[in-house]
């Protein structure tokens, strides 16, 4: 966490934030499968990733990663900013 400024205040609003579900193994299996990731060019993270998000209520994953995000907006699972 390197040294910063009102460290304790900021573990604790950390500590606040909302938790995604966290796919199991078998789950993510189960998931690979289901939604044809396999040679997507993603690995298990990323796959763990996409399942937990999608498991996870009102989750939406915002990620830069190309090879992430076309799985992500395909199965409707990422992060589209609201435009102004």
């Amino acid at each position: 966490m390197g040294s910063i400024r009102n460290r304790l205040e900021i573990l604790r609003l950390l500590d606040d934030l909302p938790q995604a579900i966290v796919a199991s193994a078998a789950e993510v299996r189960e998931f690979v499968e289901r939604h044809e990731l396999f040679g997507a060019g993603i690995g298990y993270v990323d796959a763990q990733l996409l399942a937990a998000t999608m498991l996870s209520t009102d989750a939406a994953l915002w990620t830069r990663d190309r090879r992430l995000h076309a799985p992500a907006q395909r199965l409707g699972l990422a992060y589209a900013p609201e435009t102004r």
